[in-house]
């Protein structure tokens, strides 16, 4: 899937989109300190660049906190084909959005 290409988020299952937003934020808790989230909202339109300020080794542990939950999702292969300025321009509904398709 390339950056570019979404499933409108009307289309997704909200409470599957809900759930998986959940995760999400859950996993970047533990990743980049609940502290520091306490003050930035995390929505679907929330980017990992601009907003959550996350760098490169911070999204390959969100990744692989993200793998560990969803085993089914395989995360290294969606970003394998994106350059690093594109993975760092994802929003967070773009990543939820992923994981959601690959759930069913």
């Amino acid at each position: 899937m390339s950056v570019g290409v979404s499933m409108p988020i009307a289309e997704m299952d909200p409470d599957q989109t809900q759930s998986v937003l959940e995760a999400v934020r859950s996993v970047l808790m533990d990743v980049i300190g609940e502290d520091y989230l306490m003050d930035v909202p995390i929505t679907l339109e929330t980017t990992f660049e601009s907003d959550l300020e996350i760098e490169s080794v911070e999204f390959v542990a969100l990744a692989e906190g993200l793998q560990e939950r969803y085993t089914e999702v395989d995360f290294v292969t969606w970003v394998a084909d994106m350059e690093v300025h594109e993975l760092m321009n994802l929003r967070v509904g773009q990543l939820v959005e992923f994981i959601s398709r690959c759930l069913g």
